[in-house]
């Protein structure tokens, strides 16, 4: 039987899971510790002197007094250093840490509370979503993150590559061509493209993001409509807030087209006050500025394409609407009078991304090569001291291989180390951005340590730990080399020219 494959969308307050079944996406659902069922993983992780829990557990436990929380572990990876110290309970850990900690806890409930059939002995292979807007410090965390939990990535998809691609299949499905817009609304983020669908082919036109612009924003509007019917002028701390606005994120969720009024129990959350209760009609008023942007950008996509005026409107098959936040009962309102086409609703809403994973891990061929690359080939580097991770193409997509009975093709890199030893991670993608950074399904290859140190020359094992800067090795030379044969093989042979010693490794998704 072949080994189950994942999709794991990695949320902001939840994570989604999907495999596939002859073919077709599933959602995976978990079992909570009291019996519940649920389609999703909450990111949390708690705390309660030196106890320390995650997922499920830590979901259990909110009502608990003591318990302390990390929210949107995902969070820890952008803007925010690897080795940042973050205080939780009675424990201090590095934020790559409490991440690490958040998804071996994802690994364990999805083999101790799932119906899937995983060994806990094994890796986890899986297709993971990281945002389109990541640098590559959080694309390289991102990986490292889920390695070092026990998962193998098959590959590293674009949240809004993997939305799109899933919104396409499904209007496939029901045997629609012509010109798709998806309009997709997550928490954090809105991204909206126009694909063309014909029989064998698939063309993204246009696409557009907005990043920062999500249903976060929506539960802002109504937090700050709760103060202001409270009358409240003082700043609340960081922790109710938290609690306050996680209440309202809740509200918002549950809203549909006949919902008449919120009630919010603010006195659950500052002693002395009553519950607060807001006019829908209000609250969609005071968010209407919002939706709008998000309609004027879905608007900018359809104003790049190559038909003039209305005939761009009148060309578009259907509006698939798509994401966590596009429930929102003014968004529909808003496409309709804006856009005036059909508009679709995912049956999925905030789990397509995930099934888009899972479609794409159930087809990945991590590796595989005919006649040519394509796929960029490279390896993580860094610049500015450390201070930030870039991607190194050693073989460009499109690099035509060499024929039988042809020379290899060869790639060297030379350098002076400045730590004691060389640990490569590799990788391979679809695309690469304007800036150089791998998007479009990033796959992670075996990694490779070489001892730049001579004094470590007869070791032949080493772990990431013992990486450490050094300035005593100016005077070594380094130098990689790279060979790809007819058949695709990629060697790489590391040598320390120097001090006159050499190691070959076969490089391997």
């Amino acid at each position: 039987m072949p080994a189950i494959r994942l999709g794991i969308d990695f949320g902001v307050a939840k994570t989604v899971v999907a495999a596939t079944r002859e073919g077709a996406p599933f959602l995976v659902e978990f079992v909570k510790p009291d019996g519940e069922v649920q389609a999703w993983h909450p990111a949390l992780i708690g705390a309660k002197g030196a106890a320390c829990t995650t997922g499920l557990q830590a979901q259990g436990m909110q009502l608990e007094d003591g318990w302390d929380y990390l929210r949107a572990p995902r969070r820890l990876l952008a803007g925010m250093r690897a080795d940042a110290s973050i205080v939780l309970g009675e424990a201090t850990q590095t934020s790559l840490q409490w991440v690490i900690r958040y998804l071996s806890g994802l690994r364990r409930d999805l083999i101790e509370r799932t119906a899937l059939d995983l060994s806990p002995e094994e890796p986890i292979d899986a297709a993971i979503s990281i945002p389109a807007s990541a640098d590559g410090n959080q694309r390289f965390l991102t990986l490292e993150a889920f390695q070092d939990a026990g998962f193998r990535v098959l590959d590293m998809v674009d949240q809004s590559d993997a939305i799109r691609a899933e919104c396409v299949r499904s209007w496939e499905g029901v045997g629609e061509t012509g010109r798709l817009l998806v309009y997709d609304l997550g928490e954090e983020s809105f991204n909206a493209s126009v694909t063309r669908v014909a029989e064998d082919e698939r063309e993204v036109l246009a696409a557009a993001e907005i990043v920062g612009l999500g249903g976060e924003q929506f539960d802002r509007v109504l937090l700050q409509m709760v103060l202001e019917r409270a009358s409240q002028g003082f700043d609340l701390p960081t922790d109710v807030e938290s609690r306050l606005l996680r209440c309202c994120r809740e509200r918002r969720e549950n809203l549909h087209p006949n919902t008449r009024r919120i009630v919010i129990p603010l006195g659950e959350f500052v002693s002395g006050l009553d519950r607060i209760k807001i006019a829908c009609v209000d609250y969609f008023e005071r968010s209407g500025s919002i939706v709008n942007q998000t309609v004027e950008a879905a608007e900018s996509v359809l104003s790049r394409l190559p038909e003039a005026g209305e005939s761009r409107r009148s060309s578009l098959d259907c509006v698939y609407v798509t994401g966590s936040a596009s429930n929102f009962p003014p968004v529909s309102r808003a496409l309709r009078e804006r856009l005036g086409r059909r508009v679709r609703r995912s049956p999925d809403g905030g789990a397509t991304c995930a099934l888009g994973l899972a479609i794409a891990a159930s087809r990945s061929r991590a590796g595989e090569r005919s006649g040519c690359f394509d796929r960029h080939f490279g390896m993580w580097r860094e610049a500015d001291c450390g201070g930030r991770k870039v991607f190194d193409p050693i073989f460009h997509k499109g690099t035509r291989l060499p024929d039988r009975g042809e020379e290899p093709l060869v790639v060297t890199r030379r350098y002076r180390p400045s730590h004691n030893i060389g640990y490569m991670r590799y990788l391979d993608c679809g695309e690469l951005r304007e800036d150089g950074l791998p998007i479009s399904g990033v796959t992670p290859w075996e990694e490779v340590a070489f001892p730049f140190d001579p004094s470590l020359e007869g070791r032949s094992e080493f772990r990431c730990e013992e990486v450490v800067p050094v300035d005593h090795l100016g005077g070594q030379e380094i130098e990689e080399r790279y060979t790809c044969s007819a058949n695709g093989a990629i060697e790489l042979s590391m040598s320390n020219l120097s001090a006159g010693y050499v190691r070959r490794y076969q490089l391997r998704a």
